[in-house]
Order: structure tokens, then sequence, then C-alpha cells
């Protein structure tokens, strides 16, 4: 077949953040808002910085990576190949960090095959593998990882949390802004949803069922359907029942729009796959929960829905009819490790007490390494110097846990977890039909896991 080559000469572009263009040889990805700066400084008349943001996370190709016309050069870190306004999106550290990342096994993978940078078309789909085995995040790539034994497994589990209620606890939260529920809903159902609050007096509240116009974003952009709930005053069970079938089987926003004489009861229960958001927002960095550009700068006007720093970070007390059963094992082998438009992750059930993930092949396999990756709170990060955090280890991470044979021989055991990917190699290589992940215990949240790898080599 003819080779493939990616030249060397892409540049990124605002448009390319801004409408999150979807890269056949995307090899990293960026988040942040273009974030730009006058060029004569301190000195300048104009503001001394602007942010526009675009609604989801963006795809950087393998082409904005290395040199066109010197052979043999990779280009890491703020000197990629990007315009003057892409570049205040994709020169902040982290997005720096996974170019790193990407160039780094690009290099070695060049060495290994003998390969110059614009020679490793035909080598793509090996490095964005290669990549996601490491925890790269790849936007819009659909991997086809023939060296993961799992993908062909059967994978069964001693339970699955099937989402019925976030449990009510003794405090409120006021409505003095809109709060919502993100929740992965299937496709064809008709939702209920139902709230404890408690008002000043009687009257109706807006509830609303959103969801982001593209699938994998988590920008509220989209009215779905709207009710007016009437309530009256004092406390009170509110149920908000909508009429439409889901369309598109994903994350939905269930929103409690502002009423200040409102208030609503929230939950401590927390999972992987489910989060409480507000549209407040910092007065000490922005001027409104809403971004408003001026016309004809090619930038779109949405409202911020985001989480709040725990411990204030909880989710609304909520009961969801019919219950949501996305979280079952069979996520452990496929899609993405972390939501997107699916949460993408097993979490067992609260009254399971040794909860386990089971693989198990026809015949016999050979397993030469294990890679499983669990929940390192994609949701709230844990800035514990530059700011305050109610935790020194993530709730949601899985701390102790046994790998297993069929035979309930225990191939390796693991205490003290800290981390949210977990690379074990075999001394000697093992021969097995089954595979079992034993959780013992976790750092506190319910058992969850995003992806189990069984690799030859």
């Amino acid at each position: 077949r003819e080779s493939r080559r990616f030249e060397g000469d892409y540049i990124m572009t605002q448009n390319d953040v801004v409408e999150q263009t979807v890269f056949e040889d995307v090899v990293s990805h960026g988040g942040w808002a273009m974030d730009l700066h006058p060029a004569d400084g301190v000195y300048s008349d104009q503001p001394s910085c602007t942010q526009w943001h675009s609604k989801g996370v963006y795809g950087i190709p393998y082409r904005a990576y290395y040199s066109r016309n010197i052979r043999n050069l990779f280009l890491a870190g703020r000197i990629i190949s990007a315009s003057h306004v892409a570049f205040g999106s994709t020169r902040v550290m982290a997005t720096c960090a996974a170019g790193g990342q990407a160039v780094g096994m690009a290099a070695a993978l060049c060495r290994e095959k003998g390969l110059v940078p614009a020679e490793l078309g035909d080598r793509m789909i090996e490095l964005q593998n290669r990549l996601a085995r490491v925890g790269q995040y790849l936007p819009d790539f659909v991997g086809d990882d023939r060296d993961d034994l799992a993908r062909t497994a059967k994978v069964t589990a001693t339970s699955q949390r099937v989402l019925d209620e976030l449990k009510a606890n003794k405090a409120w939260v006021r409505l003095d802004h809109g709060w919502a529920m993100l929740l992965p809903l299937e496709a064809e159902a008709k939702p209920t949803f139902g709230f404890e609050i408690n008002a000043e007096q009687s009257g109706a509240l807006r509830v609303e069922l959103r969801r982001a116009s593209k699938a994998g974003n988590f920008t509220p952009d989209e009215l779905v359907e709207a009710l007016e709930v009437p309530f009256e005053e004092g406390q009170s069970r509110l149920s908000a029942s909508f009429f439409n079938r889901i369309a598109r089987a994903g994350y939905h926003f269930i929103v409690l729009c502002e009423d200040p004489a409102v208030r609503v009861r929230v939950s401590d229960d927390r999972m992987s796959g489910v989060l409480g958001l507000s549209n407040a927002y910092n007065k000490a960095v922005a001027t409104s929960s809403r971004q408003e550009p001026p016309e004809g700068i090619g930038i779109e006007s949405f409202e911020f829905w985001l989480p709040k720093r725990r411990p204030e970070g909880r989710n609304l007390a909520v009961t969801v009819e019919p219950p949501i059963a996305m979280f079952g094992p069979e996520n452990v082998i496929k899609g993405p490790s972390r939501p997107t438009d699916l949460p993408n992750v097993w979490v067992a059930s609260l009254d399971d007490s040794a909860p386990e993930v089971k693989l198990s092949w026809e015949k016999e396999v050979v397993i030469e390494r294990v890679i499983i990756e669990f929940d390192p709170d994609w949701d709230h990060p844990m800035e514990s110097v530059l700011m305050t955090h109610p935790e020194e280890v993530v709730p949601f991470l899985v701390s102790d846990f046994e790998l297993v044979d069929g035979t309930g021989s225990v191939l390796h055991r693991v205490t003290g977890n800290h981390s949210g990917r977990y690379n074990w190699r075999p001394e000697t290589p093992i021969s097995t039909t089954n595979l079992i992940l034993k959780v013992t215990d976790t750092h506190g949240g319910p058992a969850a896991i995003f992806r189990i790898r069984c690799l030859q080599g």
C-alpha cells in the first residue's frame, strides 16, 4: 500500500482550538484558554490579559511536533508549530508536558524502526497505541491495540453500581446561582429526578435538561427540555419528570435554575463519572459566569459550569428513575481511561464488600504485562501547595488490590497504591485463561477502574 507521510508543516490555529479539529495523527491534547497578552507588555494600554475558551478539549497533531526541513529534528514544549493565538493555549505547562510525552515516544519509535520523523506515518497507529498505554489522552482516537489481550476477554464482576440515588446529608445549598448534576443517561430513557428543597415561599422552579451540542464536551449549550415545577413553602419533595426520551446516550446536565428563595439538600455520596456543578464564578479571575466575546473574532458565547472545590464540591442529593446502569465491567476493556461522552468506568456496588473484576478467555493466553488505570479524580485538581485541599490522597483511588489467576493463586499483591496507573511486569510470562483483579481497599470512594490492559511484550 501507499506509504503515509505526515508532513511537518502543520500550524495549529485558533480554529483548531475553537472547533476542536479532529486529526488522524493526534498524539496530544490541550484544554487551556487562549490566554493572550499585549505585545507591549506592562506599558500597553490594552487589557493585560484576555482569555477565550473553546467548548472542550482539543487534539494536537503529530505534524506540529517536528521540522519540515531538518529531517531528524523534533520540537516540543513551547516551540511547536502554532499561530500566535493558538500559542496562547498550547504554551501552558501541562499541554507542553503532554507534547513532550508524545515526542519522546515518537523519538524512541523512530530509533527502534530506523526512521526519521516524517517517515512515521505508517507507524502512527502503533505510536498512538503506545501513548494510550502510558495514559496519554488522544481526543477522538479509537484505537485498535491488537497486542491488548484484554480486548478479547469476556469481562464479569461481582457487582456494578446502578445509580438510583445520591443520599441526602443534613446540609443545604442555596440557589443563589444555578446548580446542576452531570449524569450519564441512556438513550430512550424518560428520566425523572427528585430533589429535597426548602423554600421561603411557594413558587415554581425552572428545571432544565441540557447537554453539550458536541459529544464529549462538558458545556451545556443545548437545551433538551425545560420544566416549571411548582413547590410549596417550607420543606418538600420536588420531582422533575421529563416528557421526551433521551435521543443520544451520554452526559446530560440536570439544571436547577437560580432562585435565591430555594435551598436544595446536598449529599456526601461521591462516585466516579458523576459530578455536581454550578455556574457561580470566581470574582478574582472573572467578571461573569458566561463568555461573551466581541463579534467577529471567531469565539463562541457560552456559560461556564464548574465543580466547586472540595469540601464545598459536593453532589446534590438526587433520586433517579430509571436508575442509571452505565458503570458495568465491560467498560474496563474499551474506551478512553476517563469520562468523555460516556463514563467509561466500572464502579462496584456500595454493598459489595469484596469487589472483583474477572477477565476470561476461551483459550489460554500468555500475559507479559498488566496495566491498570484507576480514577485519579479527573474532576478536581489536588493543588495542595498553591490552594488548600481537604485530602492528601484522592478518595476514588484503589489503594490495595490483588491479581489472581483462575486457580485462585495470588500472582501479585499491592498495598498503599497512590497512583492512577499501575504497570506490572511479572518476572516470567503468565499463562492463564482467567485473570481476576480483587479490590481489597480504596482511599474512601467506591471501587472504580477505568481500564485493564493485558499485553504481550
